[in-house]
């Protein structure tokens, strides 16, 4: 599978994370989450943090958020209350006229509140975050900078084959349009290989082709340019072939096992 990458200039605030196996019915219960109030003069560089390389993806889930239903719960946290307190936020945040760091420092230690996480009073523990890939670039290709990252090609069509039938929810393909009908995209070999239509069309040239490959599979991620800019990229399609791990791959290989792996 490739995908292709589209530049966002924008900050990703995205998180994810995973659910633990079953517990055997011997085994204690799971621990509970506690909140306990705190107050922003705790968080570990706060007066430091640059929050203008937040404001954007702010604005962008106020706009979501003002959408929602007033009365609906903001999540299952009873502390995160309902999208009305989140809108009255947001309505005042959207209101602020570009904000210096310090105004917008004063904005959040005066509408939202810090918690302390725990678990059964541990104050120590384990949160899943979202992993934001780090590539090197450049705009020109060069010795050094030979592996391009390519935009979404034009004549890329993504298919989401619920829309069609309903027992094909969650089902989707991609391919370009040929004579009128749907045909397969090429393939990542050819891609790579640059033996398709689309090859100059690169957003940028990265100098490892092992941080290209990763990028594609994670889906965003940030470009640290030659000339001293960043540039950050995210998800914009895929050519439609099914997905291969590469440790799959490599334990066929026996390069490594499933234990290593």
């Amino acid at each position: 599978m490739t995908r292709f990458l589209l530049i966002l200039f924008i900050f990703p605030i995205l998180t994810s994370c995973t659910s633990a196996p079953e517990m055997e019915k011997s085994e204690q219960p799971a621990p509970q989450l506690v909140l306990n109030k705190t107050d922003f003069a705790t968080l570990p560089g706060w007066n430091r943090d640059d929050l203008q390389t937040f404001t954007q993806a702010f604005t962008r889930s106020c706009e979501r958020i003002n959408r929602a239903p007033s009365d609906k719960k903001f999540g299952a946290l009873e502390e995160a209350g309902t999208y009305q307190k989140w809108q009255t936020t947001c309505h005042k945040f959207l209101a602020l006229q570009n904000p210096s760091n310090q105004t917008l420092h004063q904005f959040f230690e005066q509408n939202f509140t810090p918690y302390a996480v725990s678990a059964n009073d541990e104050p120590t523990g384990l949160f899943t975050g979202y992993y934001e890939a780090s590539l090197k670039g450049s705009r020109t290709r060069s010795q050094i900078y030979n592996t391009p990252l390519h935009a979404r090609a034009d004549d890329l069509i993504m298919v989401q084959l619920g829309e069609f039938r309903d027992d094909l929810k969650g089902r989707r393909i991609a391919g370009r349009v040929i004579d009128g009908k749907l045909k397969p995209y090429e393939s990542r070999e050819k891609i790579v290989s640059g033996n398709w239509p689309h090859n100059d069309k690169t957003l940028v040239w990265v100098d490892s082709p092992v941080d290209a490959f990763f990028v594609q599979i994670q889906g965003s991620g940030i470009v640290e340019m030659d000339d001293g800019t960043t540039m950050r990229i995210g998800y914009a399609g895929q050519n439609g072939h099914p997905y291969y791990a590469i440790g799959r791959e490599l334990i066929k290989r026996e390069a490594l096992t499933k234990e290593t792996v």
